[in-house]
């Protein structure tokens, strides 16, 4: 876990989140009424941020079934192509009012074909939604390394996980407060895992590629902690 007030950071944003899980099951809808909604927290007042997350589609490590963090930059293969186009036109009537996406190849150009089914939308890039680092565990199986990733290890030549997680909420947080209008973050699976412990959600499993998720955030009114 993050060191001192970092820590406690995490702890203050979970503890907000669980608060909200009568109304967790209407923000996952979509429910157009809920974009920004007031709550009390243990620091006062905050508000609900709704957040679609998609992850990219297929690359040609996904498909083999191996790693591939986000200092491995792989292309969409076709039928990535494909599923990102068929996620671009799912995406119609979420609402979504804005596209970030990590700058990776594959993440960058299902951005892309997610704005042709949503014109009028700009997209922006942002390297801390970028996946984690992998270092010497890029190329390998997932299957075979899921239990170094649960356990919390850190790849040779890769990043931790605490710093992963600090870059990925920070960014997202900073992200929030800068525009109030509904975004849709473009990013990895590793992104999703720790955007659902962020919100005070269940892991749940893997997201597959190109599949959307939706989250609520509450923020503190009048800025980050």
């Amino acid at each position: 876990m993050p060191d001192g007030g970092a820590a406690g950071d995490e702890r203050l944003r979970l503890r907000q989140c669980r608060g909200v899980g009568r109304r967790r099951a209407g923000l996952a809808r979509g429910d157009a009424s809920v974009g920004a909604l007031p709550r009390r927290s243990p620091g006062g007042w905050s508000m609900i941020r709704r957040v679609v997350f998609l992850r990219h589609g297929e690359t040609a490590y996904n498909r083999l079934g191996l790693r591939c963090g986000g200092d491995v930059d792989l292309p969409l293969t076709p039928t990535g192509e494909h599923q990102a186009r068929a996620a671009g036109e799912a995406l119609r009537g979420l609402g979504i009012e804005r596209i970030v996406a990590a700058p990776l190849l594959r993440t960058r150009r299902t951005a892309e074909l997610v704005q042709e089914a949503l014109p009028g939308l700009g997209v922006t890039f942002h390297p801390g939604l970028s996946e984690r680092r992998l270092g010497a565990w890029n190329g390998l199986d997932v299957a075979a390394t899921q239990a170094w990733i649960e356990a919390g290890q850190t790849p040779p030549g890769g990043e931790s996980e605490d710093a992963f997680r600090r870059r990925v909420n920070e960014t997202v947080e900073d992200l929030l407060y800068a525009n109030a209008m509904v975004p849709l973050l473009v990013s990895s699976r590793g992104v999703a895992r720790v955007l659902r412990r962020f919100s005070g959600q269940e892991a749940g499993a893997g997201l597959g590629n190109a599949a959307v998720m939706e989250l609520a955030f509450p923020l503190p009114e009048g800025g980050a902690p």
